[in-house]
């Protein structure tokens, strides 16, 4: 392993957006954030020095020093626990080889983290536990097996929200339909009234296509709801967060008729999601 440098940008770029492209959102991070993990923050005066970075980039090599794949870490400590934010390989590597090798070689980056927060002032800073945060799925968990990575604690959640919901279910229509047509329930035909109780949606649908979306208010009497979330539920099971089972099973004011759960099953699944936090 061995610090990255500004030419192995492209091979850091192509291999994270590879990874990236199965993950159901993720952040897409441009050339210039590239650029700017590696540049150094403070004033003009400030020690120049690795616990200046943003991030800490390196590259995982082979025996014969050919790039195979690279860990983005922090740079100091937060608490006892230095920080490995992402690890990816390039195709016909091992994972779970890279994975241990990787593991190793960063107990001597968790004590350099340590002097690097002992020069920033924080004398007492202690090296004790490396800490994976790469989302809930990342495939290294499994690699490595609960022997090497014993503890898990679930990871926090982003604050999300869409200020036209009716619009960016449009925007996404062709995935959606794609997801029925390969469903149990392709080619159906109906309406499915979702109820916001401050709100709502009503999605058209014929022969497995998205013909209209629109907003819907569930009147006092008359037609009524096929599916009930509280407000902004229904944007974790929007964005793959939580299927429509588990939010059923946390929350009993989550209900769907059996014909209106097997369509929201099959537009939008459950699935994973790795965002880089570009701070």
């Amino acid at each position: 392993m061995r610090d990255a440098t500004l030419d192995d940008l492209p091979f850091m770029r192509d291999l994270y957006d590879r990874h990236r492209t199965a993950d159901a959102v993720s952040a897409e991070i441009p050339e210039a954030y590239w650029r700017y993990a590696f540049a150094s923050f403070g004033t003009p005066s400030a020690p120049q020095g690795e616990f200046n970075r943003q991030w800490r980039l390196r590259i995982i090599t082979d025996r014969a020093g050919t790039a195979c794949g690279y860990v983005r870490t922090g740079v100091m400590l937060w608490g006892d626990s230095f920080y490995v934010w992402d690890l990816a390989t390039s195709e016909g590597t091992p994972l779970r080889d890279a994975g241990l090798a990787t593991l190793r070689a960063l107990q001597i980056a968790g004590a350099e983290a340590e002097a690097a927060t002992h020069t920033m002032g924080q004398a007492d800073a202690r090296f004790k536990q490396i800490m994976l945060c790469m989302g809930r799925e990342h495939p290294l968990y499994a690699a490595l097996g609960e022997r090497v990575a014993p503890l898990a604690a679930p990871p926090y959640a982003w604050y999300v929200r869409v200020p036209d919901l009716p619009q960016f279910l449009q925007l996404i229509t062709p995935v959606l339909e794609r997801r029925l047509a390969a469903s149990p329930m392709a080619a159906y035909n109906g309406e499915v009234r979702l109820d916001f109780y401050r709100g709502g949606l009503r999605l058209t649908i014929e022969r497995g296509r998205l013909t209209a979306i629109a907003p819907w208010q569930r009147p006092i009497w008359g037609e009524r709801q096929h599916a009930s979330f509280p407000p902004l539920v229904f944007l974790q099971l929007l964005f793959g967060r939580r299927s429509l089972a588990e939010l059923r099973e946390a929350s009993p004011d989550v209900r769907a008729l059996p014909e209106a759960a097997a369509v929201l099953e099959a537009l939008f699944p459950k699935r994973i999601s790795r965002i880089a936090a570009l701070d």
